[in-house]
């Protein structure tokens, strides 16, 4: 059963692998504003975030089933107590990837705060534009349309002409 738990670790580990590489990809698609792209490594993001929760749950399983083969009283069965019960093989495994996952967890963190950062500034640069161009928020012709969610009465060119 720890073994099993292991495996579905490292499996995760793979997936946090390569969310990394699509946080990279998303940088670079960001920066070009490359919006096809951002759809398309989203929906990758979307699917491998479901495979990890899919073994979320399995891992959890798991360690339910080990709390009570081994007659875990406590509150939660963390990987300190599993060591207790493992072989050093299995205690060597757990240490690799607690390692691995830690660096991979730090990285997955910064590209995902530049990400924010980028597309926040992407947003101000949008709401500027709008704001100069007199679509903003401060704009009571668009204000009003957006609170009675009416459509514009005044055209470009008057009928009337």
């Amino acid at each position: 059963m720890i073994d099993n738990i292991i495996d579905i670790l490292e499996k995760q580990a793979k997936i946090y692998q390569h969310l990394i590489k699509l946080s990279e990809q998303m940088q670079q698609a960001i920066t070009e504003n490359n919006l096809k792209n951002i759809e398309s490594l989203i929906q990758v993001e979307s699917a491998l975030t479901m495979k990890f929760s899919v073994l979320e749950k399995n891992r959890e399983h798991l360690v339910r089933k080990l709390e009570q083969q081994i007659n875990y009283t406590g509150e939660n069965l963390n990987i300190v107590e599993i060591k207790k019960h493992a072989t050093e093989q299995q205690c060597l495994a757990f240490d690799s990837l607690e390692s691995r996952m830690s660096g991979i967890i730090l990285e997955l963190e910064r590209l995902n705060t530049t990400n924010r950062m980028l597309i926040k500034n992407r947003l101000d640069i949008i709401n500027f534009s709008l704001n100069y161009l007199g679509a903003g928020e401060n704009n009571k012709i668009y204000e009003n349309l957006r609170k009675n969610k009416l459509t514009p009465t005044s055209k470009l060119i008057d009928e009337s002409i």
